[in-house]
């Protein structure tokens, strides 16, 4: 991942104030930006860190600084495999995978009732019961520590078939 790389949607207003979440995951790095009327500004591509971690980190935050300007990025939160020790290196707010996977889609689409994660490590089912204008995780489970049903062996069963996913 370069700096090169950040292309925001629009182009924000001088006024906007900013607020980053980073998933720091075991093969990548995944961000998102909002603004303060909560607008998805920016979201990045799925970037393989290939085991870079705080490089990657460092040129996608200089990259966000570029580009909206530092004085206008209000907070950095991380998530992730890597999240807990970035946050406690950078003094910024930590949350974990699961919690931040639901706030992420409920933000964006507040009826949903259960999530499928399949991340590098490990895949998640998730059930939601929503109460009001609140929710709980009603179900969570997650398979054991086999490769199978993971996205990095179904990355490397598609490049073996060379059928792109």
């Amino acid at each position: 991942m370069n700096k090169q790389s950040i292309k925001l949607e629009k182009l924000p207003s001088n006024s906007d104030r900013f607020y980053v979440g980073i998933d720091a995951g075991s093969v990548s790095l995944n961000c998102i930006v909002i603004n303060d009327e909560r607008k998805i500004v920016y979201e990045s591509p799925y970037n393989r860190h290939l085991g870079k971690v705080e490089e990657g980190i460092l040129a996608l935050i200089q990259g966000l600084y570029e580009k909206l300007g530092e004085d206008r990025i209000q907070s950095i939160s991380f998530t992730g495999n890597h999240g807990k020790k970035l946050s406690k290196k950078s003094g910024t707010f930590f949350e974990f995978e699961t919690i931040s996977q639901v706030l992420g889609v409920l933000f964006t689409n507040p009826d949903v009732r259960t999530i499928i994660s399949m991340g590098g490590q490990d895949t998640a089912l998730l059930q939601i019961n929503h109460h009001n204008n609140d929710w709980e995780l009603e179900y969570f489970n997650t398979n054991g520590p086999c490769a199978s049903g993971t996205g990095s062996f179904i990355d490397q069963q598609a490049q073996r078939l060379a059928t792109a996913i």
